[in-house]
């Protein structure tokens, strides 16, 4: 299984994947237990209920605080110094 160093690191990994890419590895990673059905969330979308963007976004969303508790992930701190001091 991948592991992420931050929460930046797992939404830069998410943010490109499209519908089935996504449902892929969600699979692989065994989020799919606790994520929406894909049936339903195509059900939705379907139905007209929301798009496919705004559904796959929740989904990315879900998924990503799902790995950042399993993971214990943080956000990132950039250091905010100003440089050269």
């Amino acid at each position: 299984m991948k592991t992420f160093s931050s929460i930046d690191e797992a939404d830069a990994w998410f943010a490109p994947m499209d519908w089935e890419e996504f449902w892929s590895e969600a699979e692989l990673f065994g989020l799919t237990e606790d994520l929406p059905s894909q049936a339903g969330a195509r059900r939705d979308v379907e139905r007209g209920n929301a798009n496919e963007a705004t559904v796959l976004d929740g989904l990315k969303y879900m998924a990503r605080h799902i790995l950042k508790t399993r993971q214990d992930l943080h956000y990132r701190i950039e250091d905010l110094a100003p440089q050269g001091r």
